[in-house]
């Protein structure tokens, strides 16, 4: 999933398998990888502070597994975030894996985002 955060919510703006049109910021997994410089891996999010109560873990989404890479504007702003999750977890070795992809493709669609001109 590719979101960006606001003040308020978390924006998915692309995503395989999630059906959110978005997510309120104080259940949001991403803004704890926005405040990361090199992303996050949560191999069990029953077991992380930052996440047990969440009601995407304790809900219907069953969330356990995290793993994200922060995506920034051109300013070095951190405004949203590459990630992958599961309704299982995993170890965090795998996790890690996870996280060097997830880091690649982040730069490939930061990147882009800085090539962009808004037409005017």
């Amino acid at each position: 999933m590719f979101t960006v955060l606001d003040e308020q919510k978390e924006w998915p703006l692309a995503s395989a398998g999630a059906v959110l049109d978005h997510i309120p910021i104080e259940q949001s997994a991403c803004i704890h990888t926005i405040q990361t410089a090199d992303g996050m891996v949560v191999p069990n999010a029953v077991e992380d502070v930052r996440f047990a109560a969440s009601p995407l873990v304790t809900g219907p989404a069953g969330l356990r597994y995290y793993a994200g890479y922060p995506v920034e504007a051109p300013d070095g702003t951190r405004i949203g975030a590459l990630c992958v999750f599961g309704r299982t977890p995993r170890e965090r070795a795998d996790g890690e894996a996870d996280l060097d992809v997830l880091r690649e493709l982040a730069l490939l669609a930061q990147r882009e985002l800085w090539r962009w001109v808004p037409q005017g």
